[in-house]
């Protein structure tokens, strides 16, 4: 465990080769990343994977300051602050007055796997919600309609590896906030949301087009990460609505289990991985 400079000040390390940063949250680990890369530059001769500086750059809020102006690319309005009296004394006005409108989305920092997360529709919803969030960080998040065949929602995913793109699922949910372990309620009913996932995991290139496929490989080296995941969909206008963009999605096959033909491109995103531990290595 890395924790208040220790591995800075610790002689007792065995030797190795290669570091692999798997501490990804600015949110929660921002000192941590900051240590890591100071002992970094005390190794210049040792590789790594995932430079703990740009890690720190993927918090949903510097996302939305950077990726935001890019063409084609369509970040929701992200701001980060703590709920304290200051705000609770008229929180819906001075929300709005930050640029927000009906409905906004709430989370607190930190969080993942929809934690904390909530759509307030209303400006009493979002009171209430502030209210029950006093002292803590929170993110408030404009939310953006963008439905798929006029009924759905989607997410798909996909893993940056290396400077390659693989995808990873294609998920299409009745309800906004699109989460895997909704799959077994909607998607497991339905052969053509399947069919779907299953084109765009064979060859999201092609699913994709040309366009959405190349903003992807731009973000590779926007980010200059060597592994990180990225959540999106594309809206009817065509931009590329990017919902999170991090390294701290992780990589497994429990929706394989159900949906099988996702176990040979999950297959290939572990493959992936490997390689580049290999190539570090050579």
């Amino acid at each position: 465990m890395v924790a208040e400079d220790n591995i800075l000040n610790y002689s007792e390390l065995p030797a190795h080769a290669l570091v692999i940063n798997s501490v990804t949250d600015p949110d929660v680990e921002m000192g941590v990343l900051e240590t890591i890369s100071k002992f970094l530059k005390r190794q210049p001769n040792i590789p790594f994977i995932n430079d703990p500086l740009k890690a720190a750059e993927t918090s949903r809020d510097r996302n939305y300051q950077r990726l935001n102006k890019m063409e084609d690319v369509l970040f929701s309005t992200t701001i980060r602050l703590t709920v304290d009296e200051e705000l609770l004394a008229g929180p819906a006005k001075k929300v709005e007055d930050m640029g927000f409108t009906y409905p906004v989305l709430v989370r607190n920092t930190g969080t993942h796997t929809g934690q904390t997360f909530v759509r307030a529709e209303t400006p009493k919803a979002l009171t209430e919600t502030l209210e029950e969030r006093l002292g803590t960080e929170i993110y408030l998040i404009q939310f953006v309609e963008a439905f798929y065949r006029g009924k759905y929602f989607r997410k798909m995913r996909v893993f940056f590896i290396d400077g390659e793109v693989y995808p990873v699922v294609h998920h299409i949910d009745d309800f906004w906030n699109v989460h895997g372990g909704n799959r077994k309620e909607v998607m497991a009913e339905h052969d053509w949301m399947m069919e779907k996932e299953k084109a765009y995991v064979s060859d999201c290139h092609a699913y994709l087009g040309d366009e959405p496929y190349a903003i992807l490989r731009q973000l590779i080296d926007i980010i200059g990460l060597d592994f990180c995941g990225v959540d999106f969909t594309i809206t009817d206008e065509g931009k590329l609505l990017i919902f999170e963009l991090n390294p701290t999605m992780r990589h497994s096959f429990d929706h394989a289990r159900k949906f099988k033909y996702l176990i040979e491109p999950h297959r290939n995103i572990t493959a992936a991985f490997n390689r580049m531990i290999e190539n570090r290595l050579a």
